[in-house]
């Protein structure tokens, strides 16, 4: 194994570093304290069998690090960094890369995306709590991508925005996406993904009578669902359960005394339904 106590291995960033679930972890503090910069990525990652996964927590990386972790299949970026444009460029040539996470308010300008959405190999791709301009993905093209979670910090994804997301992404088995604004035509062609599995929906501001208008396709390729931002009533439980035959697990809120047992009732018909996730509920003339 590696010995991270050499003095040789302890030069990486002014920061510190530590292994983690086989990868390198990069932190403003544990337990191994380092100064300089750079020979870590010459002397340290070619060591490590891949799949590597690289975490920047707190720690903004240099864009000449970035651009050598050209071997590296797994980074994650969280914790106030501050990324200019220099550091999504290096990012873009990172052509191994095949799962990135940009999480936790890491600055970003929402038009600087681009160098990244452009790595067709990536199968995993998470933006949360970012500035992200949405209008970025009429223009890529993602094949291989199966796990999506988009949840800007400040811009809506609309119906153009799910459109771009499902032509965009033909092959995606897990989406997370919100706060969604939608006229259906969007979720329409997000539920006629083919190989969708799991779906997550942040929608802002529905209108549970909409929902019956929103979720207008079926699809029997869902197995988890969970809606936020709506309170579900009977009505819309009888929705969900036309449209979704096949789900395993459904999650959703519901706004005091919206739902009656007949609500609950039609979700106990699913044949393959295994758990349900509630919140904010009361069921008229039942303790809870």
């Amino acid at each position: 194994a590696f010995d991270l106590s050499q003095s040789d291995a302890k030069v990486f960033f002014d920061d510190t570093y530590e292994l983690e679930d086989g990868g390198v972890h990069i932190r403003k503090k544990s337990k191994f304290q380092v100064a300089g910069k750079a020979t870590l990525v010459d002397r340290f990652l070619p060591r490590v069998a891949s799949p590597l996964q690289v975490v920047f927590d707190k720690s903004t990386p240099d864009p000449s690090i970035l651009g050598r972790l050209n071997k590296v299949s797994i980074i994650r970026i969280h914790g106030d960094c501050v990324l200019m444009a220099p550091h999504v460029e290096s990012l873009g040539q990172c052509t191994n890369l095949r799962a990135l996470g940009v999480y936790d308010q890491t600055v970003i300008d929402s038009n600087e995306w681009s160098p990244i959405l452009q790595l067709s190999d990536l199968k995993s791709l998470g933006i949360a709590q970012c500035d992200f301009n949405p209008q970025l993905l009429s223009a890529v093209d993602l094949p291989r991508l199966e796990t999506l979670s988009l949840m800007p910090i400040a811009d809506t994804l609309d119906s153009g925005s799910l459109v771009s997301i499902a032509n965009a992404c033909p092959n995606l088995k897990y989406l997370q996406i919100g706060p969604v604004v939608d006229d259906g035509e969007g979720l329409a062609s997000i539920l006629q993904l083919p190989k969708l599995e799991e779906l997550h929906l942040s929608l802002q501001k529905t209108d549970i009578g909409r929902l019956d208008e929103l979720l207008n396709v079926a699809n029997t390729n869902v197995r988890n669902l969970s809606l936020h931002g709506v309170a579900m009533n009977n009505e819309s439980i009888k929705v969900v359960v036309d449209r979704f035959p096949s789900l395993e697990h459904i999650g959703f809120s519901v706004d005091g005394n919206s739902v009656s047992l007949q609500g609950f009732d039609a979700l106990q018909r699913m044949s393959f339904l295994k758990g349900i996730g509630i919140s904010d509920v009361s069921i008229p003339g039942q303790g809870m």
